[in-house]
């Protein structure tokens, strides 16, 4: 019998993904890694490449749930006994195509849960953003703050009132279900079942 394929992702989904190990319609098992990688680009790439590389070696099929996060991610996901989720970031995988660039277009930026709780580490200490100049730099690109409630944490409205402070950006609450998660997965994985190893 073949082993359940694994679903090799960002931490970011971790919660999210979690509830979907149980559902009927799908058929996996899961090996996260941080989030925190997306800040060096290469460093992720080469953290896939050691864990793809492992799991293959094992006989293990793989689902890539990642958007266009490092070089080489779109070579990866085309190799035989791998797929990948679409989607050209996390945001997307999990609101869908449409939904994502209608809000991207009115300048949202977006913040997932586990982000929102790690905020201070990714604007002062990873985007060395502080001050006055996070402010401007962060009206400059975007109209508001998006967080995507996924119903998994409580929302940590302290944190928000933080970022919200600290960018002076709007911030609004959006309700997201898993639903174009399980969506983008269930496409990976009958896509794995025609290019299994």
């Amino acid at each position: 019998m073949q082993d359940k394929p694994i679903v090799l992702a960002c931490s970011i989904f971790k919660h999210e993904l979690e509830l979907l190990t149980n559902d009927e319609d799908l058929n996996f098992s899961t090996q996260y890694m941080s989030s925190m990688l997306h800040m060096d680009p290469e460093q992720l790439d080469n953290k896939i490449l050691e864990n793809k590389n492992n799991l293959l070696s094992n006989n293990k099929n793989i689902v890539l749930l990642y958007g266009d996060c490092c070089p080489n991610m779109n070579t990866y996901g085309k190799e035989p006994g791998i797929s990948r989720t679409i989607g050209i970031n996390c945001i997307e995988i999990f609101l869908g195509k449409e939904h994502y660039r209608k809000l991207r277009k009115e300048g949202a930026f977006f913040l997932m849960p586990e982000w929102t709780l790690r905020w201070k580490e990714v604007f002062k200490y990873e985007l060395k953003l502080e001050g006055e100049v996070a402010r401007e730099f962060m009206n400059e690109f975007h109209t508001k703050i998006i967080y995507l409630d996924t119903e998994q944490i409580e929302i940590p409205s302290d944190i928000l009132n933080e970022i919200k402070k600290y960018t002076g950006l709007p911030v609004e609450i959006l309700k997201a279900n898993t639903l174009e998660l399980k969506k983008s997965l269930d496409i990976a994985l009958r896509e794995l079942q025609i290019n299994r190893k």
